[in-house]
């Protein structure tokens, strides 16, 4: 089992991963959004304390200093949470690690049907049948893998 192993604990190890990267992707894009909306509440009560008030010095300091960063935060935040969210949906990590846990439960369950074929008496035949199972296995995620990323090149929006 000295190259079925290994690529189980890749493949679960990638599967983690991936997960990981792709929850933190999407809580980041949450956090930036659900900010924006925080933002945009705070300016608009600071806008009515600022009528209901009526002080000069408080009017020079929400034009000068709060619009501007009213402006930056609401466009800004909401264009980096987008970019995440595309950084995400164009990764397909969710995917990747899904197709990297099917690939460890298909590998593990025919390591442990070699395993038990090895501890009765193995025939060539069905030996060779689980050998050629791995390898298939094996040889269907790389095929995958190389459709999705190959056909996907880096372009730079023009």
């Amino acid at each position: 089992m000295h190259e079925i192993d290994p690529q189980i604990t890749f493949h679960l190890e990638n599967a983690r991963e991936l997960a990981i990267l792709s929850h933190s992707l999407e809580s980041v894009g949450t956090f930036l959004f659900l900010t924006t909306l925080l933002v945009g509440v705070m300016f608009l009560s600071l806008m009515g304390v600022k009528l209901i008030l009526d002080l000069d010095i408080f009017e020079s300091v929400f034009d000068r200093i709060l619009k501007p960063a009213e402006i930056l935060l609401m466009a800004g935040l909401p264009a980096i949470g987008a970019a995440i969210a595309g950084v995400r949906a164009q990764g397909e990590f969710y995917s990747s690690a899904d197709r990297s846990r099917v690939t460890a439960v298909r590998l593990t369950a025919l390591r442990d049907e070699l395993l038990a074929e090895i501890k009765d008496e193995p025939t060539f035949y069905r030996a060779s049948t689980l050998l050629h199972a791995v390898g298939r296995t094996m040889a269907s995620e790389l095929g995958s893998w190389q459709f999705i990323y190959r056909h996907r090149p880096l372009s730079l929006p023009a």
